[in-house]
């Protein structure tokens, strides 16, 4: 079990873990698709290699069926390219990576209470970023829900990131909901630069993970998928299935 499967558990969700490489049930045709019993995939992993095309496509079939995503951190994010998934090209994130760089960062909601997946929360909040990432470009017509609030030098509460620090990060975004760009694709996607489930640690930031997955699972699809509700975590050579609503 790691730190994501934990976590979604902890958040009601039964999270089951499912292979993604080239030897896993989800890269085997011969084996029944695991994803059909799940309405989100919850990733921190880049796509699935050339060696595990069979995944690949159940993956944008799932997508195409109205699953949902959450991606967190910069692989979340890669998974959404144009050489991808494809589901959100232009999605690009930036990190201070190595020696160890982690902190307790400052942030703000970029729009209040409406925001989809962090309205709750107050207008000014912390959350933990191992390693500090940010987003650097965003889709036009990708909302923005939290940004880091204020420079490199006063969005730090806590912690190690080393100087000189990427000026790309002041104000930069970190949380945002959107709709997948990819043809016949009606998922709905959000995306996290760091990663909230983060050690399962932080959980100020679960909230958001749990809105997330309520909000993603609510994509297009036929009634009889949208009937399910579920969520999934991906890992490199793992992912995390959860059957049913807390």
């Amino acid at each position: 079990m790691n730190q994501d499967v934990w976590s979604l558990r902890e958040l009601g969700f039964p999270a089951d873990p499912i292979a993604t490489g080239a030897s896993g049930q989800l890269n085997d045709p011969a084996s029944p698709d695991p994803l059909q019993d799940y309405d989100v995939v919850f990733n921190t992993a880049g796509w699935p290699g050339s060696s595990s095309a069979t995944a690949r496509q159940r993956l944008i079939e799932f997508f195409e069926a109205g699953g949902g995503y959450i991606g967190a951190g910069a692989n979340g994010a890669s998974f959404l390219g144009a050489t991808a998934s494809g589901q959100l090209p232009g999605l690009t994130a930036g990190a201070s990576s190595g020696f160890g760089q982690s902190g307790i960062f400052h942030w703000a909601s970029a729009g209040g209470p409406d925001s989809v997946i962090v309205g709750a929360y107050p207008e000014r909040d912390t959350l933990i970023m191992d390693p500090p990432t940010w987003f650097t470009a965003v889709p036009d017509g990708t909302a923005i829900d939290a940004r880091l609030l204020g420079d490199t030098s006063s969005m730090l509460a806590s912690g190690l990131w080393r100087l000189p620090r990427p000026d790309g990060a002041a104000t930069a975004p970190i949380a945002l909901p959107g709709d997948s760009t990819a043809e016949g694709s009606s998922a709905r996607i959000v995306a996290f630069a760091m990663n909230p489930l983060y050690r399962a640690d932080p959980e100020r930031e679960w909230p958001m993970v749990g809105t997330a997955a309520y909000w993603t699972s609510q994509s297009g699809g036929s009634p009889a998928a949208a009937s399910v509700r579920r969520a999934l975590s991906t890992k490199p050579v793992e992912e995390v299935g959860t059957s049913g609503r807390p």
